[in-house]
C-alpha cells in the first residue's frame, strides 16, 4: 500500500549535520557512523520534511494544516504507539555507502582520515561593535560535509500523499 520514492540528496555547499557534541578541538563534531563517514538521520529528515509539508501547504493556502500535518507525521510528543505515521524513511547516506565502509574497514583507515575526507572544518567567530574585532571567546569550530557530497534515502509513503511530499522536497 505504500508506495517506496528514492529521494538523493547534493550539498551545495558545507552542510552542518551536528552531533551537538564537543570534543576539545571542534565545537561541533559532524554526525558520522563507527568508521567516520557521515549521515543524515532520519529524525532529522523527518523534521526537515515535517516542516516542508507545513510551508507547502500554508502556501497553497490549505487551511487543514495541522490536522494534515499530525495525520502524517503524528503530534508532537506522541510516540509511535499513539499514531500509525503515513510516512517512514531511512537514515541518508553517503550513496554507494557499503562500497566506501567496505573500503574503510578492509584498509583499517583511521577515523579522523576518514573524517577529513568527507568533511571540512569552519571556523567563525563574533564581532564586536563598538571595534569591529573579534569577541573574546567566541571563536568556534564546526565541522561540516564537504559541497559536493551525495546521500540517498528511502522515503515510504502512502499513495494519497505523494504529490503533497513531493512538492514539499523541491523545498530543500
Amino acid at each position: 500500500m505504500y508506495k517506496k520514492i528514492k529521494i538523493e540528496i547534493l550539498t551545495l555547499a558545507p552542510l552542518a549535520i551536528s552531533t551537538g557534541k564537543n570534543d576539545g578541538l571542534i565545537d561541533n563534531d559532524v554526525l558520522t557512523d563507527e568508521l567516520g563517514i557521515p549521515y543524515i538521520n532520519q529524525r532529522r529528515l523527518k523534521g526537515l520534511l515535517k516542516e516542508a509539508v507545513l510551508e507547502t501547504l500554508e502556501i497553497c493556502g490549505n487551511a487543514e494544516v495541522k490536522a494534515i500535518t499530525n495525520y502524517l507525521f503524528g503530534k508532537k510528543g506522541s510516540t509511535i504507539d499513539d499514531v500509525h505515521y503515513k510516512i517512514t524513511l531511512s537514515d541518508a547516506r553517503i550513496i554507494n555507502y557499503r562500497q566506501h565502509k567496505d573500503a574503510v574497514h578492509f584498509k583499517s583507515i583511521p577515523i579522523n582520515f576518514v573524517k577529513s575526507f568527507y568533511s571540512t572544518v569552519i571556523q567563525q567567530t563574533a564581532i564586536d561593535d563598538q571595534y569591529l574585532t573579534a569577541k573574546k571567546g567566541s571563536l568556534r569550530k564546526i565541522r561540516a560535509v564537504k559541497e559536493g557530497q551525495k546521500f540517498s534515502f528511502d522515503l515510504d509513503i502512502h499513495p494519497d500523499f505523494e504529490d503533497l511530499i513531493k512538492l514539499a522536497i523541491l523545498q530543500w
